[in-house]
């Protein structure tokens, strides 16, 4: 009996000192981190700017995504390289616009050159090929209107 209640206090032991360990397993830390960052501001030709628009940043040679996210209230993405080259930081709209921007670091991390394609379209060939049936459509409702006015008339 004594040697089953020493068993049975061992374990409430270790379960008690395992308890914390597993706890802080699923923990997310944090900590504050004192660095530079490239803040790119997107805006449109009108002067408005982008907001909670989808990105992602292709680091150099890299296919997969460094970073995604949604650009933030005033039209901006920030990012931190960790490495020198290419990057590209790709921002597309709701409605198919969007720009690819390469930004060139140099091997203390700035940003050396910024260019832009601007106005990718992510519109494909379905698109267009019922953006042409809708000029179609219309051309004949003109078409019909015209003639039904026309007969009308006379």
């Amino acid at each position: 009996m004594n040697k089953l209640l020493n068993f049975a206090g061992a374990l409430a032991v270790l379960a008690i000192a395992l308890a914390p360990v597993t706890g802080a397993a699923h923990a997310l830390l944090h900590e504050m981190v004192d660095a530079d960052a490239l803040v790119l501001k997107l805006s449109f030709a009108g002067g408005d700017s982008p907001q909670f628009e989808s990105y992602e940043i292709l680091a150099p040679g890299d296919g997969t995504p460094f970073q995604v996210g949604q650009v933030n209230a005033i039209g901006e993405v920030s990012f931190r390289p960790d490495r020198p080259g290419e990057w590209q930081v790709k921002v597309f709209t709701a409605d198919g616009h969007g720009t690819v921007v390469r930004v060139a670091v140099d091997a203390a991390g700035s940003a050396a050159t910024v260019t832009a394609a601007q106005d990718a379209h992510s519109h494909g060939y379905a698109g267009r090929v019922l953006a042409g049936l809708g000029y179609l459509l219309g051309l004949f409702g003109i078409w019909a209107l015209w003639r039904s006015r026309r007969a009308a008339a006379g």
